[in-house]
């Protein structure tokens, strides 16, 4: 691995400047050798380190300074020339051959009989980075965050780097379970097919098929000793339709479908017999369907409060309740955002929070011309 990163280094800087600088495996394990010591005995800039006032002679002595920036600047740890482009939608595919070398060392460590699995995080501030993180309350807040498998001792015996959104597209994780026009009809839709795809999942998984999740598939097909992990997956996934089915109970939302399609739906058994009749003249007003389809549902059932009054009443009552927790997670983070360390007295919260919620855009002009105005005398 020392060879091939002193001769990436070489072609690197051949590339970039026309001239290469010569180095050696040896070379690389000294400067290698250098950073250590340098994590150790940290100073605020690596010039320091060769400084009359600062100088620290186990780096200094080992390599001349100039020397160290131009191989600085110089390292690289692949051949940009032999990546293709699927390749470099990888974050870290600058450093994957060698995170994929270590985590294989790490992979023939032992196992003690008691893991962990947690996050951590790796201390850097740099600004050339799309995978630093930033954890509020962490020792090290700035940095790369890493899911690490330990032991009880602390020894590493996997890992792997934090790189947000897979592919530049955003992680589905929450089904779409959150938002501020969300429903418990629309909710209810997504819970059901998420389930389905379960059952599906979880049979194609017993049968040894993972097309379904492309990035395991690849994996999987190039390990020949992942049977074991074939048969976690499964459990997991069994165990996975299990808890959606005892959190989210099956409720049949069929008979509210009026709510939704008003002007297809013109029938319900569940309403009273006035509101029925209700649904039937405005299912037979075209002017009302013809504005159903640029309103939310919301919008149109209140745009009607005044001709259908019992009928709106109804289809708020199915509308209006929270479906999720988003609403409350929102304004809970306003919350926590208005009265931070440096407004920790602030008392009189209601105000300041139905302002930062609300949707609604205020009339600043109306609001001042009902205030006297007191200039300076």
């Amino acid at each position: 691995m020392v060879e091939a990163l002193a001769q990436n280094t070489n072609e690197y800087s051949f590339q970039e400047r026309g001239t290469s600088v010569n180095t050696t495996a040896k070379e690389i394990e000294k400067m290698l050798g250098m950073y250590l010591k340098m994590g150790l005995v940290q100073m605020a800039g690596t010039r320091m380190y060769w400084e009359t006032e600062t100088r620290y002679s186990p780096v200094a002595d080992v390599m001349p300074r100039n020397r160290f920036q131009s191989l600085l600047t110089s390292l690289h740890f692949v051949n940009n020339m032999t990546v293709s482009e699927t390749e470099k939608k990888d974050k870290l595919w600058k450093l994957r051959l060698w995170l994929d070398s270590f985590r294989e060392k790490c992979l023939q460590v032992v196992p003690e009989e008691h893991n962990s699995v947690d996050e951590m995080m790796i201390p850097f501030k740099g600004k050339f980075s799309s995978i630093k993180q930033y954890m509020r309350g962490k020792l090290n807040p700035w940095g790369f965050k890493v899911w690490v498998r330990t032991g009880i001792s602390g020894m590493m015996c996997d890992f792997d780097v934090y790189q947000g959104s897979v592919n530049g597209i955003r992680a589905k994780s929450e089904l779409g379970l959150s938002g501020p026009s969300t429903n418990i009809l629309t909710l209810s839709d997504k819970v059901n097919a998420f389930t389905k795809k379960l059952q599906r999942w979880a049979a194609r998984a017993e049968s040894g098929d993972f097309e379904m999740f492309s990035e395991l598939h690849d994996f999987l097909e190039s390990d020949m000793n992942a049977n074991s992990l074939k048969e976690s997956i499964t459990c997991h996934l069994r165990s996975l339709l299990d808890k959606f089915n005892q959190y989210f109970l099956t409720e049949n939302v069929e008979p509210f479908d009026w709510v939704r399609q008003p002007f297809t739906n013109c029938s319900s058994n569940n309403l009273p017999s006035e509101l029925e009749d209700a649904l039937i003249e405005l299912s037979s007003d075209r002017t009302l369907q013809a504005s159903f389809a640029s309103k939310t549902l919301d919008e149109f059932w209140l745009s009607v409060v005044q001709e259908y009054p019992g009928l709106s009443k109804a289809a708020m009552d199915i509308l209006t309740p929270f479906g999720s927790t988003y609403l409350c997670e929102k304004t809970f983070s306003s919350l926590a955002y208005i009265k931070n360390k440096y407004r920790c007295r602030l008392n009189s919260m209601e105000e300041n929070l139905r302002v930062a919620v609300s949707s609604i855009d205020p009339r600043i002009d109306l609001l001042c011309s009902r205030k006297q105005a007191h200039p300076s005398h």
